[in-house]
């Protein structure tokens, strides 16, 4: 894979953390951000990292714990699978052939963990490679001019209108996605969260198909409508 600047956290800041607990560095790859890492919420909830440790509990327990308490507090939690033990994880070669074959340009899909939850620098994924990694993101402008961090977990493909949320007037923020549920990864964890999020929190709206003639075809405008 290929070195890359942090592209995605150059945009404003604006991730879903819901989708991923991703870090800045490596050195604080355990710590969990808050719903958003936008101004909706500015404070972290609680992070397996911050959790006291009872005699006898080993980190990677407290890690679990922390998970679990964080999505909860947000949302419902449908299911909980181990990274490791998931039959649906992609490769790289997989995750470009499904955004290619959804008409995307896939010269910037990037990752940032390990399947051991290992965090690394944001780097550029290989269109051969059978290298598997719980997360996979990507950045798209479409031709309304809406720029879309577009996020593959667990095989779940699900987008978020970065240009959007930057001037919604609503209380939470919005994600694209293909079902009723959320797919997240907690690298802390390194679980896989189902989850249906609060609507304080997020406010998800299911489309048919993630693609490039779907995202073209949404706007400022249409999205608010959503």
């Amino acid at each position: 894979m290929k070195k890359r600047l942090c592209l995605f956290g150059i945009v404003v800041g604006i991730t879903c953390s819901l989708l991923c607990g991703c870090s800045n560095s490596e050195n604080d790859h355990n710590e969990r951000s808050d719903i958003t890492e936008s101004s909706v919420s500015s404070s972290p909830e609680s992070s397996a990292s911050s959790l006291p440790e009872s005699s006898g509990s080993s980190s990677s327990d407290n890690s679990i714990i922390g998970a679990e308490k964080y999505y909860s507090e947000h949302a419902e939690v449908i299911s909980v699978t181990k990274a490791k033990e998931s039959a649906k994880v992609q490769s790289e070669k997989d995750v470009t052939e499904l955004l290619s074959d959804r008409g995307f340009e896939t010269e910037n899909i990037v990752t940032d963990f390990t399947m051991d939850g290992v965090y690394l620098d944001e780097s550029e994924i290989e269109d051969s490679s059978t290298e598997k990694h719980p997360l996979y993101k990507m950045l798209y402008a479409s031709e309304s001019d809406i720029l879309w961090n577009i996020y593959i977990i667990n095989g779940v493909v699900a987008a978020y209108p970065v240009s959007y949320n930057l001037v919604s007037e609503r209380d939470a923020i919005l994600l694209i996605t293909e079902s009723d549920t959320v797919m997240s990864y907690d690298n802390s964890s390194n679980q896989f969260f189902e989850t249906v999020p609060k609507e304080s929190e997020m406010i998800v709206r299911k489309v048919g198909k993630i693609n490039k003639e779907t995202l073209d075809k949404l706007t400022i405008g249409g999205l608010s409508e959503l």
